[in-house]
């Protein structure tokens, strides 16, 4: 089995990483208590880089602190950046990758957050075979990168302008009309389906939660107890791999992964989190100790 990336930065990215919470902090969020200690937590880390020390406490303080400073811009990706950041930096690799993705749940096109989810994915050891990998985003990177309003505003000018030019051409018989008929169509059925995408992703991951393993040599049953045989394809699972969560039963979840290969594992071996239906925003919703990963274990 090749053996996974390094996943400790090198010193300069950890600068880099370090050094744009900060400035989200500083430019993007009010001056609270936690707030201010979020940045002097990031600040005292870098300084233990640059010194060549361990800055691990240091950024799960700064984790720590800027979990409690959530109330002021619960939805902001800037806040959501912050935390998969200062999760990564603070050695916590599931939960910064879970961060990354419940940012992306709200804003589905900020870089910052996809840059940091692509990177994050890149350390976790995956199967040879391929399964267990995690599921494409629902917005291609290389489309324009609109919101779900922006694209029913769009499927909503296109119908106009379709039924214009249809109006245009019944009276005039001009060409010109039929090009802005097709024009209109096309720009309707892109906006639709735009919208669609990102419409049915929303309301999936507020229905099913996303699950990121937490521990390592996590085992996976075919049922809800160690009674049962282990999974014949997916026996051990990897920190940072990705599921959804369809089904609780005591501590016992059973998951799916992209692939559709689905089992069981102790809640107490993963992060999950979704969009709150009543807040509309997302967030962590399993209990979870800050730096321990190996909970319940």
């Amino acid at each position: 089995m090749p053996k996974p990336a390094d996943s400790r930065p090198s010193r300069s990215l950890m600068l880099i990483m370090a050094l744009l919470p900060a400035l989200a902090l500083s430019v993007r969020a009010a001056d609270t208590p936690a707030v201010s200690a979020a940045i002097a937590a990031f600040e005292k880390g870098k300084r233990l880089i640059e010194a060549g020390q361990d800055a691990t406490a240091a950024f799960r303080e700064a984790l720590r602190a800027w979990e409690q400073a959530g109330n002021a811009e619960s939805c902001s990706p800037a806040r959501f950046r912050n935390l998969g950041n200062a999760a990564y930096l603070a050695g916590d690799l599931p939960l910064a990758i879970l961060y990354y993705r419940l940012g992306l749940m709200q804003t589905p096109h900020d870089t910052g957050l996809r840059r940091g989810l692509n990177y994050c994915r890149r350390q976790v050891l995956y199967p040879p075979d391929g399964r267990g990998r995690p599921e494409a985003l629902a917005w291609p990177p290389w489309l324009p990168s609109w919101s779900s309003a922006g694209m029913a505003l769009l499927a909503a000018v296109g119908y106009l302008v379709t039924c214009l030019a249809g109006t245009w051409f019944w009276w005039r018989r001009r060409f010109t009309a039929v090009l802005f008929a097709v024009a209109g169509l096309a720009a309707a059925v892109a906006g639709y389906e735009g919208w669609r995408r990102l419409d049915a992703q929303r309301r999936r991951d507020a229905e099913v939660p996303v699950v990121v393993v937490r521990g390592e040599q996590v085992a996976m049953f075919t049922g809800n107890g160690r009674s049962y045989p282990r999974h014949p394809q997916l026996p051990t699972l990897q920190a940072g791999m990705e599921a959804r969560r369809l089904a609780t039963r005591g501590d016992w979840w059973l998951i799916e992964f992209a692939d559709g290969t689905r089992g069981w594992i102790r809640g107490q071996e993963a992060y999950a989190g979704q969009i709150h239906a009543a807040a509309g925003c997302p967030g962590l919703t399993s209990p979870r100790r800050l730096g321990d990963r190996s909970q319940g274990e």
